[in-house]
């Protein structure tokens, strides 16, 4: 058996499981489908991240940066459609005329990129880039972006090959990331 890996939108997966297309899908959690079972979840922190000619990374030079200094700074502050939390914190925290866009991830990696706000990113995606930073900034809650890896609870159990996937994906993420559930 083989593992074959296609890409979309959470409900464009979830209808390749209806559909019989795919056995196992990765999609963002939460998710409110009764008739997933659940194998594994990933949380990847989100970083405040800017270009390194950001203002606010040269003013963290002299002082600690507060979530208010971000959000104020920022020009816009780019809400980042990760999950239900990295859409909602940020919008619980602008302050009144404060400057914001809502994009999908790799539109906001574009804006940065080109000097342009402050967006909350992945470790990974910042790392990565050249031109990208974390932020430094006093009393940031900690907001997760969550990957569950999902099956139909009809479905029988996995084959041999995907749970050899599924232990080989925990060989590249830190065990604080993940969970399993079966």
């Amino acid at each position: 058996m083989s593992v074959e890996i296609h890409t979309g939108h959470n409900q464009q997966i979830i209808e390749m499981l209806y559909d019989g297309s795919v056995k196992m899908g990765f999609i963002t959690h939460p998710y409110f489908n009764t008739d997933l079972n659940k194998y594994w979840i990933w949380r990847a922190p989100l970083k405040l991240a800017a270009h390194y000619a950001h203002p606010l990374v040269n003013m963290m030079k002299n002082k600690t940066l507060s979530i208010i200094d971000v959000f104020l700074g920022s020009k816009p502050f780019i809400v980042v459609d990760w999950n239900h939390e990295s859409i909602h914190w940020p919008k619980a925290q602008l302050q009144p005329r404060t400057d914001y866009i809502e994009l999908p991830p790799l539109s906001a990696l574009d804006f940065l990129e080109n000097g342009i706000g402050v967006a909350l990113l992945t470790e990974e995606i910042i790392s990565k880039s050249d031109t990208i930073v974390e932020l430094e900034v006093e009393e940031f809650p900690g907001v997760s972006r969550e990957i569950a890896v999902v099956g139909l609870v009809s479905a029988e159990s996995l084959p041999t090959s995907y749970n050899t996937f599924l232990k080989l994906l925990t060989k590249y993420v830190s065990k604080e990331e993940y969970q399993f559930f079966y």
